[in-house]
């Protein structure tokens, strides 16, 4: 099924076509501002009701943030002890004189640097002295001054910088200064264009850090190649820790910015970023972050001022991405990851698929000896969700039995809290006694066509 067109996409059509009626007297970049705030946002608006977006939108912080037991977030904990290990291993590599010796006769240019007539190498002043600072920069990062290398405060902006501890402001060899203009719009333009900040925020922590071991542990490879260390050991675990770090790297960087879900996740945020831009005292108490963090970025006026085009490109796309996801456009096992742990209760049917997860754990019941059940299931959510009871004519349009046997065998499948839920309302009908947000029904039509609801 293709997708549906929303009509705040047509309009914006009609703006980057310049078939508006008004282009010509009004910059474009006030009409897509007008745009952003008239059309655009009351649809992310709509959105914002459904579990479905909600779910996308807070998954930066559901999946990355301390101890929330998800892979993401294990993933990111390996990096940054990984690195701490690379960092400690090259330290103790520096920690022989022998090796630090030698390390001051390679050049800042990682190049060694012999003496005339080949009779040594020149291991001057200011080479110890630079020997000195990439021993002093290892050992700062071994002590691992970072708190944690993502921070779920970055949502709408990079706040937390380095998100260094309260005692990092021991000797560093300057690492603390270097490339902190990456955190800033000023110096990186990425940042004044909404985006997936708490994911940009670690990816650049990962990079200051690892930029910074990068050159000191090329440089002892180096002066171990053309002088032999004291104790080699040491460099070849540095080699080994640096390697399974890439590789930490490349796998975060494949989950979090290479899958279609990682996408979509990010088109959900920049939605958020730029309805809370436009409104900044609107309610959004479902997504947890702390107002101390929510603070306006701008966008009308890089947009206006600026003619910064690609904030409303960016938020075009994310608008049109998200609604044909949640048209159904999306693969199911991506939604049920998502939504298993946003809603208290989310069944899933169709296409061979009966599955019933209760607050994130899929219930162990066979559905398919139990029809009438899992019929009965479905029904009372999907009942829920349109705010009325549940019949026996909604299972069997032919049925005149009263639901009551089927509703007590239920009692023995489902957890209490669940089964309590389940009130007897008025004409033999049943009522699922959830909030309608804490439910949550996919029903797969076909392999590529599921509705949400």
């Amino acid at each position: 099924m293709g997708a549906i067109e929303l009509p705040a996409m047509r309009k914006y059509r009609r703006l980057e076509s310049g078939s508006g009626s008004n282009v010509r007297q009004v910059p474009l970049a006030e009409l897509l501002s007008a745009w952003i705030e008239r059309d655009a946002c009351p649809q992310i608006a709509t959105f914002m009701q459904r579990n479905e977006f909600r779910a996308l939108a807070k998954a930066p912080i559901t999946s990355l943030q301390a101890g929330s037991g998800a892979s993401e977030r294990q993933v990111v904990d390996d990096a940054s002890a990984t690195l701490v290990r690379w960092a400690k291993a090259l330290e103790k590599f520096l920690h022989e004189p022998a090796n630090l010796t030698s390390l001051a006769c390679v050049g800042k240019y990682n190049v060694w640097q012999p003496m005339a007539g080949g009779s040594g190498v020149a291991a001057t002043d200011e080479g110890f002295a630079r020997a000195e600072g990439d021993r002093q920069a290892v050992q700062h990062i071994a002590s691992r001054p970072w708190r944690y290398l993502v921070c779920t405060n970055d949502y709408f902006e990079l706040a937390a910088g380095l998100y260094l501890k309260e005692d990092s402001s021991s000797l560093d060899g300057g690492l603390h200064d270097r490339q902190l203009w990456q955190f800033s719009g000023f110096g990186n333009p990425d940042l004044l264009v909404p985006g997936n900040r708490i994911v940009q925020g670690l990816l650049l922590r990962i990079e200051h850090w690892s930029e910074a071991l990068r050159p000191v542990h090329l440089r002892c490879r180096t002066a171990a190649d053309n002088c032999p260390p004291v104790n080699k050991v040491h460099l070849e675990q540095a080699n080994v820790a640096a390697a399974e770090f890439q590789g930490i790297v490349d796998h975060l960087r494949r989950i979090l910015v290479g899958r279609t879900m990682a996408h979509l996740i990010e088109d959900a945020v920049v939605l958020v970023q730029a309805y809370a831009d436009y409104f900044p005292d609107a309610e959004l108490g479902w997504l947890p972050v702390s107002a101390a963090y929510r603070r306006r970025q701008g966008y009308a006026y890089w947009l206006i001022r600026r003619e910064n085009f690609a904030i409303s490109d960016r938020i075009a796309g994310a608008l049109e991405r998200i609604g044909n996801a949640l048209d159904g456009n999306l693969d199911v096992d991506e939604w049920v990851e998502l939504l298993r742990t946003e809603a208290s209760l989310l069944i899933v049917s169709g296409q061979g698929r009966r599955e019933c997860y209760w607050r994130g754990v899929k219930l162990n019941v066979p559905w398919n000896r139990n029809e009438v059940l899992w019929l009965l299931i479905v029904e009372l959510v999907r009942a829920a969700k349109q705010g009325r009871g549940t019949s026996s004519g909604d299972i069997d349009p032919e049925s005149t039995r009263r639901l009551k046997s089927p509703r007590f065998r239920l009692k023995d499948l489902l957890p209490k809290e669940l089964d309590m839920s389940i009130k007897v309302g008025s004409k033999g009908c049943y009522e699922l006694c959830l909030p309608p947000r804490d439910m949550s029904l996919i029903e797969i039509e076909t392999e590529d066509r599921l509705i949400l609801s």
